[in-house]
């Protein structure tokens, strides 16, 4: 996959992570921004980016100071501007892949995932229809 035009917005808490991970998507590729939470990430989304520019996925953590990924998905998926951005939920949460699914999340990713499955998602969410 052509990883050059594919835009991640990556919203975690956790610097070291969110540094850790970033880069590696980097390397691997992709233009990231970063969001400490989900307040910081939908000010980005409303005021940093313009419809033609918004990222085409965004990856974030479930339990975040100030917003967490459950209020974040739900405010992006009532957004008509933002609800097609898919979603991943980027969590080590032992009932990660249930919550995804009951909360909106468009995939799930264990928070430690090999960057090939992270790739391999992605992938697999912009695939044309």
């Amino acid at each position: 996959m052509n990883t050059n035009k594919i835009t991640i917005l990556f919203v975690e808490d956790n610097e070291d992570i969110r540094d850790f991970v970033g880069n590696k998507l980097k390397k691997s590729g992709y233009s990231v921004s970063a969001a400490e939470n989900g307040f910081i990430a939908l000010n980005i989304l409303k005021a940093g980016f313009a419809p033609t520019v918004l990222p085409d996925v965004i990856v974030t953590d479930l339990e975040m100071p100030v917003m967490c990924g459950r209020e974040f998905v739900r405010k992006l998926k009532d957004d008509e501007d933002l609800n097609l951005i898919p979603v991943i939920l980027f969590s080590s949460h032992p009932d990660a892949k249930i919550l995804a699914e009951e909360l909106g999340f468009d995939a799930h990713l264990p928070k430690f995932a090999d960057i090939s499955a992270v790739e391999e998602t992605i992938s697999n969410l912009l695939k044309p229809h």
